[in-house]
């Protein structure tokens, strides 16, 4: 779990509000349930395994977008290991980095979350086009339906940065702007990514 720096909090205000991306066939259902006023902002959900087993290192990912739908940037917060069945933990998403604005949206979603062998994972270029849609209010393609797929389960192995690092140029190219920032911390199977300014 996340804990925020212990600085003083600086004078800036965000109204932001916090959406989820659906996904009906996860095991894990996320519901938000607070973000920090003030700096350092950081983004408080809960996740809970809906299913009859345990659920292994599931991961969520807090993207940032503003009203217009230009993704600022995202943060991943450390894999959770276990999540046993019927569960649910609150996980603290500190959101470095990250400029929120009074009127962006802060859009959380799961990444990926496995069970035995296999893993249902979703590709953070195509989480950071729905994040947008849902920004601007228009409709979610993939809210009928989870658009994650299986893959081979693989616990932030040795290219796990050098992956996600790839992945962040990618979301940040798909809506025409380069990655501005990226910081990896493999211990903790997280990272942060931020786009450069709006070049669209």
């Amino acid at each position: 779990m996340f804990t925020p720096p212990n600085a003083a909090p600086s004078m800036s205000v965000t109204t932001a509000s916090i959406k989820v991306l659906p996904a009906p066939t996860s095991p894990v259902r996320i519901e938000p349930v607070s973000i920090a006023s003030t700096e350092p902002w950081a983004l408080t959900v809960r996740a809970t395994n809906t299913t009859g087993e345990s659920v292994l290192g599931f991961k969520l990912v807090a993207f940032v977008v503003t009203a217009e739908g230009f993704g600022r940037g995202y943060q991943t917060a450390p894999t959770w290991r276990t999540l046993a069945a019927g569960a649910s933990v609150v996980s603290l998403i500190q959101l470095k980095d990250l400029r929120v604005g009074p009127t962006d949206h802060v859009v959380i979603g799961l990444q990926s979350a496995g069970s035995g062998s296999k893993t249902v994972s979703a590709e953070v270029p195509d989480m950071l086009s729905r994040a947008r849609l849902i920004a601007k209010g228009e409709p979610d393609p993939g809210a009928a339906t989870s658009s994650a797929g299986f893959a081979t389960f693989g616990d932030c192995d040795a290219g796990f940065c050098a992956q996600e690092r790839t992945a962040c140029m990618a979301a940040c190219n798909s809506q025409g702007c380069p990655m501005q920032s990226y910081s990896c911390n493999r211990t903790e199977c997280s990272f942060t990514c931020t786009c450069g300014v709006k070049c669209v």
